[in-house]
């Protein structure tokens, strides 16, 4: 077992308390704020996955290195958890938003 596989799980971890509880936040915002912020979310998970491919050093094959493997492996994370968060907040103010037009609450 590697430092990368021993490293996964608490990542992944972190990264659904993190989504879990910043959802529980965010539901309180109104129906516009809560899809602008989705789309905004969005928008950065895209950019921040083009600087994570552009920016790293190019490493040869051999000379692999166990901290920049973990670096991408929380910034995948990272961005991996912030387009769900973002997803859940456009459809979930998409729906408060066809709610609150049929008076439903």
């Amino acid at each position: 077992m590697t430092v990368q596989d021993m490293m996964q799980f608490p990542i992944m971890m972190g990264t659904a308390w993190l989504i879990i509880s910043t959802r529980n936040r965010l539901r309180i915002n109104p129906p516009r704020v809560r899809v602008a912020l989705g789309l905004a979310g969005t928008l950065f998970a895209v950019l921040a996955f083009y600087g994570m491919i552009k920016l790293p050093p190019r490493l040869w094959y051999n000379e692999s290195s166990v901290f920049v493997d973990i670096v991408m492996w929380v910034t995948a994370s990272a961005i991996g958890g912030l387009i769900v968060l973002s997803l859940i907040q456009i459809v979930g103010g998409t729906m408060q938003a066809l709610r609150l037009t049929r008076g439903v609450r």
